[in-house]
């Protein structure tokens, strides 16, 4: 008898709003739903044909929020030979909205930091392929209208609530993920720097620079392939801005022999070599 086997095939959504700012705190626009436009505020194009990457040194007191979204949607078919046994689907969502406050700065290297989560919900479900999963529950995140201190000691990063506690590993799992960056120079910045790039001009970045700006796991596998595209440069809330379309490949090795490959806009700060929207999907398997 024929081994009954099980295949994924689902979608990855990931998305993320953020604004930078030095002394005071830029007003962000709403996260778009799932769309390779930009939002309107950014509609304003220049008349440049190429534009020049530098970087800003950090401060104390510089702030950033950002607004962030990661959706994936799964068909499940569980097979044995040709005949199939049941279909499923899955879903899950995550979103977060935090604020990032630098506290201490090293030798041009922000490492350390207040994080302060002003919204953090996840919604999962699961059933059969013909069901409605829209309407599953939105829960918190352990995070949620909480604040932590971070700290970058060397390789290690110190994470503590706001009396100074160790949080509950739950809590500190988030915590740690999401501001792993801190103390760590930018690839992306540290790749892009110096140079001129020109509308159509397709650059071949370092794999490990879509790692770091993904957040990828172990579980998605390492980046074979990330390009970017210059489509236009436009003016963000008075900066000039690169506007690219960014391709990513990516697969693991391991027992999970998951596959992704996601592409969307990415669009820079010139001056900062921040990001300012990024929006990528993609199918997942």
């Amino acid at each position: 008898m024929r081994a009954k086997t099980l295949q994924n095939v689902g979608r990855l959504c990931f998305a993320t709003l953020l604004a930078i700012a030095a002394t005071d705190r830029i007003a962000l626009a709403q996260l778009p739903q799932q769309s390779a436009a930009l939002p309107a505020s950014y509609e304003r194009t220049t008349e440049a044909r190429s534009v020049r990457f530098n970087r800003r040194l950090p401060e104390v007191g510089d702030q950033m929020e950002q607004t962030l979204a990661m959706q994936m949607s799964f068909d499940t078919v569980v097979r044995q030979g040709n005949e199939v046994f049941n279909r499923g689907k899955m879903s899950i969502e995550r979103r977060q909205r935090r604020q990032v406050t630098t506290t201490e700065v090293d030798s041009g290297m922000p490492v350390a930091a207040v994080v302060r989560y002003l919204a953090a919900t996840k919604q999962s479900a699961a059933g059969p392929a013909d069901e409605d999963l829209q309407n599953a529950d939105v829960l918190p995140q352990p995070v949620a209208g909480k604040a932590y201190r971070c700290r970058r000691d060397e390789d290690k990063l110190i994470v503590t609530d706001e009396a100074g506690s160790i949080p509950p590993l739950d809590e500190f799992e988030i915590v740690a993920a999401n501001m792993d960056s801190l103390g760590r120079t930018n690839p992306l910045a540290r790749f892009l720097t110096g140079r001129s790039v020109s509308i159509g001009q397709q650059l071949e970045l370092p794999n490990d620079v879509a790692e770091k700006l993904l957040g990828l796991g172990d579980e998605l596998g390492q980046v074979s392939q990330f390009t970017l595209r210059l489509e236009d440069i436009r003016d963000v809330h008075g900066a000039t801005c690169a506007v690219f379309h960014a391709s990513i490949d990516a697969a693991s090795t391991n027992s999970t022999q998951m596959r992704l490959q996601v592409e969307g806009p990415l669009v820079l700060q010139a001056d900062t070599c921040r990001a300012v929207h990024a929006s990528f999907s993609g199918p997942i398997g």
